[in-house]
């Protein structure tokens, strides 16, 4: 799982912060 390159759900379902989960959410939609 590479935080930087979230291609699949289960990375952004990961428990991290908030902020950088909503981060992550719009990269995995616009990617």
């Amino acid at each position: 799982m590479s935080p930087t390159s979230p291609k699949n759900p289960a990375t952004v379902i990961t428990p991290m912060p908030g902020m950088l989960k909503q981060i992550f959410c719009y990269v995995y939609f616009f990617e």
